[in-house]
């Protein structure tokens, strides 16, 4: 098995409880990148809650970064094939029935016939029910030879990742340029209210200085 290669790991954890605190599979610390250099040249494009996008890096002229701010109850997934630097990323609430059907134009869109498939699956927080993807991600990971490279799932905070279809790898974005201050991080909405902000397409930042406004009451 690859080195970087997680997902015999994960399958066995899965069986146990592990959404009680924070869970990472990686190979390093994922580095930082600051919002203002993600955002140059429009280098970047963002992904909400429910939605695909696919992405090809060719040369210094491609968009070379999928951007998800504000990852907490929700489920970034990606894949990316080292090969063609081709990225699919999938960012949901509620799993869907088939992992097939929503990657089914990105595996169309890959040329030739080998592949070097990539994946990273980010998000959740404390004491989510995990089961019902568990099994399927497993499977889905073994049918097209996926290598899961990174796991970091679960935990308090809100995450801000960047996916670079360069080089594949994943950073934290820093939002105002700089290092976070301890507890900066820390998720204060609601599942409740999670639901609602994607039902009423209100912004995750209204809806979090809300939440912010109302613990200082």
């Amino acid at each position: 098995m690859h080195p970087l290669s997680f997902e015999s790991i994960l399958e066995k954890d899965f069986k146990k409880e592990i959404n009680k605190s924070e869970y990472k599979l990686v190979s390093k610390e994922r580095p930082h990148i600051s919002k203002s250099k993600l955002d140059e040249f429009s280098n970047a494009i963002y992904i909400k809650t429910n939605e695909i996008k696919n992405m090809e890096y060719s040369d210094e002229l491609s968009t070379r970064y999928i951007a998800a701010t504000n990852l907490s109850y929700d489920f970034l997934m990606s894949i990316y094939d080292v090969n063609t630097r081709n990225l699919a990323i999938y960012r949901f609430f509620k799993f869907p029935e088939s992992l097939d059907v929503v990657f089914a134009k990105y595996f169309k869109s890959l040329k030739g016939a080998r592949h070097n498939l990539e994946a990273r699956i980010i998000g959740l927080n404390n004491n989510q029910d995990y089961y019902i993807v568990a099994e399927e991600l497993i499977d889905f990971f073994s049918k097209y030879k996926i290598r899961l490279v990174e796991a970091d799932l679960f935990g308090n905070e809100k995450r801000h990742i960047a996916i670079d279809s360069k080089l594949g790898m994943s950073f934290n974005i820093l939002m105002e340029d700089r290092l976070y201050r301890p507890g900066e991080l820390t998720n204060e909405i609601t599942v409740e209210n999670f639901e609602a902000s994607l039902r009423k397409e209100t912004s995750l930042e209204d809806i979090d200085n809300i939440a912010k406004e109302k613990l200082k009451d």
